[in-house]
């Protein structure tokens, strides 16, 4: 039963594949290499497979596993199953044919009672895909004719496979954007962004107000506005193919809000290399109305360099004379956000974080969030 069920799903990701786009390493990759086969049984060529292709080939061996388990699960009887206008055809395809093989043991009866109850129960854009066919098709002419038609059936945002693949060359980063031709017909392509070091297959996000809406394969739905990325990046990373997230850690950016009397308080790393201490723990206030660090006279290290400052600090309580690092010091966030700053040392009780070492940590100020 699980060879079988693993035949099968080879067969429809092999139609699939004489679809793609000819640069996608998985164009005409067949069943007998999905399988591992014939002239692909050999392991050393199966290791040496494209990475798409060797996940392709563990995705429908999983789903093979997957589905062999759950036919132990009474089905629904398969003539009740529909397509419906929010499904697509493969998936339909698959659970049709999940429902025929656990209550039909004829292998012969399963081919005409998947190809009748098909044509019949699929959704009426599908419908019209399959009538255009000619003579009799098979079920799985009928899979790979739907599957070249891309089908919304619904308000939500789809991803939708385009026929051009990163990167765009040149360091060119890309803004995809709908065209006015098909803005008229109602479809609605959402601004999407191709970053230059994107090594996947391009796609678009679409949604339409006027469900169920047909996209013929080849229809030209987007474009792609080129520029150069002018912002610095803080370090090195290959995006590759991860598209539509981040590539990096995860992130959650806290919100708090300031009023007069309550300012948040976090404790900060400074460091000096060559100085004794080379490093040393602060606790201070994140002071967003000022400009530059300030550092309390009487928390600052002995031996750390100053230099005056001839114009005092107003605002601290008064006007104060006050002292500037001779050397830059770096002052570390507990997030790990570094800075590089000259704080400013005078005779206050408390350390204020000042913007200079807020904009490194991103911190934005704001009445919107």
């Amino acid at each position: 039963m699980f060879e079988s069920k693993w035949t099968q799903l080879t067969e429809t990701a092999a139609a699939q594949n004489r679809t793609a786009h000819q640069d996608d390493p998985r164009y005409g990759v067949g069943p007998d290499m999905l399988l591992g086969v014939g002239e692909f049984v050999d392991v050393n060529k199966q290791i040496a497979y494209e990475p798409l292709v060797l996940e392709q080939c563990q995705r429908t061996g999983m789903a093979a596993l997957v589905q062999t388990m759950e036919m132990s699960v009474p089905k629904q009887s398969f003539a009740t199953i529909f397509q419906g206008t929010d499904k697509t055809f493969l998936r339909f395809a698959e659970r049709l044919t999940a429902s025929v093989e656990q209550q039909v043991d004829d292998f012969t009866a399963r081919g005409v009672l998947l190809t009748t109850v098909a044509k019949s129960n699929c959704s009426a854009e599908c419908r019209k895909v399959i009538a255009a066919l000619p003579g009799k098709p098979s079920f799985m002419q009928m899979v790979e004719a739907c599957l070249k038609t891309g089908t919304t059936g619904d308000s939500a945002v789809h991803k939708i496979p385009l026929d051009a693949f990163g990167p765009l060359g040149d360091g060119l980063s890309a803004l995809l954007m709908g065209r006015s031709s098909t803005t008229i017909q109602g479809i609605i392509v959402h601004l999407g962004l191709v970053d230059a070091d994107y090594t996947g297959r391009i796609y678009a996000m679409v949604s339409t107000s006027t469900p169920p809406l047909t996209i013929p394969e080849k229809t030209r739905i987007a474009q792609l506005v080129p520029f150069k990325s002018s912002v610095p990046r803080v370090e090195s990373q290959v995006r590759g193919d991860d598209g539509f997230g981040s590539t990096g850690p995860p992130q959650v950016f806290w919100t708090d809000v300031l009023t007069k009397k309550r300012r948040p308080k976090k404790t900060c790393t400074l460091s000096l290399p060559g100085a004794t201490p080379s490093e040393i723990h602060l606790h201070g206030t994140l002071d967003t109305g000022t400009d530059v660090t300030i550092v309390s006279i009487a928390a600052r290290p002995p031996d750390w360099p100053l230099d005056p400052v001839r114009t005092p600090v107003a605002g601290l309580g008064g006007t104060k004379h006050c002292y500037v690092s001779q050397k830059l010091v770096t002052i570390t966030n507990p997030e790990g956000q570094a800075a590089v700053v000259r704080p400013h040392v005078t005779d206050t009780p408390a350390n204020l974080w000042g913007r200079d070492a807020l904009a490194a940590g991103g911190v934005r100020m704001g009445t919107d969030f």
